[in-house]
């Protein structure tokens, strides 16, 4: 059997797809020929990303693997004449000119074959036979150095990691996002779901409201913002480890006898909310009993923000259930701290109260908060700030922990990190998460930097009470 290129650029940045398509060649194609006789397979595939389908049957042992790398030593001259004279050499022509294109690239290789013998030196490639064989009139090369030279110069050093050296790049954008390592680090075993640390003083949590189904995230939180994810879920239960919200086979409506969304929703808060809130948490260590504190149920989707609200309003639980609204602010905007704060209102780091339908909603920012969060996942276990997991595998929280990447934008104010969902990606326990620390943020659990803003008192004057009481002794006489 010969599998050839059996993952995608999708699947290859995707735990769970990397996870499928493992499963299918472990369990199906290499079970094909039975118990009574041999089976070879034979994979071609090339590195997309790091941890992806091949890299791992690489690292198994089972598998007599061979990274094939097209440059194994650089020239000894790689940055000065290579990447240097030799480069700009390449790159010196009309872009609206192919002629002028190819000149360079013959005025290139004309350089390269006076320096030849400098230019090779030290320099090793795995097939001394790959390169284009075109006359050098034409645009051809002569050897395969400066063929893979060429490569590195045209495409790039990531294309050039990830096609040619089978060892991509983490760029910048990878680095700062949540990776499935960073949620593994952050694992700690033996600490139990629904356990709380120790040093966890309260628990909060956020219900993220999809078409057929209410995903939600709780988490444990001490001082400077430390966090642990305590349990994570969906509701209805999928019965299966692998599972995206466009394929979900039991959904909301179908468990509320067949009813309309409105109805399905508001049957799945009435059913979940209160087994998340009367739900008792023991803490390590003294083995006293905590409750959720505060849960926050996303109210950001038009369609469905009424059903939130109705929810919320007539809920047995109280401000102790709150709607929210994560709020996207660019970097040219104004932040949701920076605006006054009306009566009654409250303003915090990146998040503030307002009350929308006479009901009070937590209004945050996301791109400050991600940020924030997906700094605190990265840091180790034990760190004071750092976010950590309850013990268990978790391939599909970290394939949403890292379903948004982050985009550094600048202006002439000020600098701000705004996050975009990867295409095709689920995000839901990533923004409950964020939704949970902007929770413990409100609820008094403060980060370093970032201590909670209370309105000014207001001065009422002799005058401004002698008026109001006169208005009220109007509207008494009215009556």
């Amino acid at each position: 059997m010969i599998l050839d290129d059996p993952q995608t650029d999708d699947s290859a940045v995707s735990v769970v797809q990397t996870r499928k398509r493992l499963a299918v060649l472990r369990k199906g194609i290499l079970k094909l020929a039975g118990h009574s006789k041999g089976f070879s397979v034979i994979c071609n595939g090339t590195v997309i990303a790091r941890g992806d389908m091949i890299e791992q049957l690489l690292a198994d042992p089972s598998w007599q693997g061979e990274r094939v790398q097209m440059v194994s030593k650089w020239s000894a001259r790689h940055e000065d004449l290579w990447l240097g004279q030799y480069a700009d050499l390449r790159r010196e022509f009309d872009s609206e000119d192919p002629a002028s294109q190819i000149a360079a690239h013959i005025k290139a290789t004309n350089f390269y074959l006076a320096n030849r013998d400098e230019m090779d030196s030290g320099a090793e490639v795995y097939w001394a036979e790959c390169y284009n064989r075109l006359p050098v009139e034409e645009g051809g090369e002569v050897s395969a150095i400066q063929h893979a030279y060429n490569a590195l110069i045209d495409d790039g050093p990531e294309v050039f990691a990830s096609e040619y050296q089978q060892q991509p790049l983490a760029d910048e954008k990878e680095r700062e996002a949540v990776t499935p390592a960073d949620v593994q680090a952050a694992t700690i075993e033996g600490l139990d779901r629904f356990v709380v640390p120790s040093w966890c003083e309260l628990v909060t949590g956020l219900t993220d409201v999809q078409h057929g189904s209410l995903w939600w995230l709780l988490a444990g939180w001490g001082a400077n913002l430390r966090g642990h994810i305590i349990g994570y879920g969906t509701f209805p239960e999928q019965g299966r480890s692998t599972y995206t919200k466009r394929d979900l086979r039991v959904t909301l409506q179908k468990q509320a006898g067949g009813v309309g969304l409105e109805a399905g929703i508001d049957w799945g808060l009435r059913q979940l909310v209160p087994e998340l809130m009367e739900r008792e948490f023991r803490r390590e260590g003294d083995g006293s009993v905590l409750r959720t504190h505060l849960l926050l149920i996303d109210a950001n989707w038009a369609q469905t923000v009424n059903v939130v609200r109705d929810y919320c309003r007539r809920s047995s639980f109280g401000p102790r259930v709150m709607p929210s609204q994560g709020r996207y602010v660019g970097v040219g905007r104004a932040t949701l701290s920076d605006k006054k704060p009306g009566p009654g209102e409250r303003v915090g780091p990146h998040w503030r109260t307002e009350t929308v339908a006479h009901l009070r909603h937590l209004q945050f920012g996301g791109n400050e908060w991600k940020t924030l969060v997906a700094q605190k996942l990265k840091l180790p276990q034990g760190d004071p700030a750092a976010i950590t997991v309850h013990a268990g595998d978790h391939p599909l929280l970290a394939e949403h922990l890292g379903a948004e990447l982050p985009n550094v934008k600048h202006t002439r104010e000020k600098t701000a990190t705004e996050w975009e969902q990867i295409a095709g990606r689920d995000n839901e326990w990533w923004d409950c998460l964020v939704g949970a620390a902007v929770a413990a943020s409100y609820s008094g659990i403060t980060s370093v930097g970032a201590q909670s803003v209370q309105p000014a008192p207001q001065r009422v004057t002799a005058e401004a009470m002698a008026a109001a009481r006169a208005r009220l002794s109007a509207l008494a006489a009215s009556r």
